[in-house]
């Protein structure tokens, strides 16, 4: 189950980009073509739900919006994330490219990942998810900077172990 949720989320991830992702999330078209490609409906159905939580920001998050806090993870997170994928999130915002609240983002995001353990390369997958799902939500006043993290990501400046 958790190699094919991981499948299925990096085969829609590399077909489609983030807002043509967004519209095929709500059709039930989408379903039939992962099905068609070989997924098994249960797993297709859980990534699903998965992608259907960048919909779901609660109020909550918000306060992290403007927040200038460290963040201190909980045991469950500490498991789960490594001391590695932590530095990196910390990294990113002491670079000003994460903000409190798309910091938050990736943490849902990465703790609903049916894994036990969630690795580098997964983070940035994530990370890269999260940010074109907010990039095609921002205001011009956002200030998460995606593109400045592609192009990081693209000239090997960052590098994910």
């Amino acid at each position: 189950m958790t190699e094919s949720f991981l499948e299925i989320l990096w085969f829609l991830y590399e077909k489609y980009s983030s807002e043509e992702l967004q519209e095929q999330i709500l059709s039930p078209n989408l379903v039939d073509e992962l099905q068609m490609e070989g997924f098994m409906a249960q797993d297709v159905q859980e990534v699903m739900a998965w992608f259907m939580g960048f919909n779901e920001k609660k109020p909550a998050l918000m306060q992290f919006k403007k927040a200038k806090s460290i963040r201190i993870y909980t045991n469950d997170e500490n498991y789960k994330l490594s001391a590695d994928a932590r530095g990196f999130i910390f990294y990113l915002e002491q670079q000003h490219l994460l903000d409190g609240l798309t910091r938050e983002l990736i943490l849902q995001r990465a703790m609903q990942l049916p894994v036990p353990q969630v690795d580098m390369g997964t983070l940035r997958h994530i990370i890269n998810i999260v940010l074109e799902t907010e990039r095609n939500h921002v205001t011009k006043n956002h200030s998460v900077d995606g593109k400045r993290f592609f192009q990081l990501m693209h000239d090997n400046k960052i590098t994910v172990h």
